[in-house]
């Protein structure tokens, strides 16, 4: 973090910051809320930004300060996927 706030007060630090990042790996997450308030859970599916391809998945219980999470296999995943209709998480993108 030192070297973060050192590149906002240094072009030739963030420069050298820029050049030294390998990548920025954009995603779409998406919160399937099943319950709120204390506690809470749901899903949280993570999606390719390019495809909307669903990736990985975790299904989650919160309570008041504190949050718990579960991955979920391949097969859950796909099941979490038919069951709420999540094939593109793009289709989620500037909805209203």
């Amino acid at each position: 973090m030192q070297d973060i706030r050192d590149a906002m007060n240094d072009s030739d630090k963030h420069e050298d910051l820029w050049n030294n990042c390998l990548a920025i790996d954009a995603t779409i997450t998406l919160n399937v809320l099943l319950s709120t308030g204390g506690p809470g859970d749901g899903f949280e599916i993570v999606c390719a930004a390019t495809t909307g391809e669903p990736l990985y998945g975790n299904h989650y219980f919160m309570n008041w300060g504190f949050r718990r999470e579960f991955s979920l296999s391949s097969g859950e995943l796909a099941d979490v996927c038919a069951a709420y209709a999540i094939e593109d998480g793009r289709q989620y993108l500037n909805r209203n």
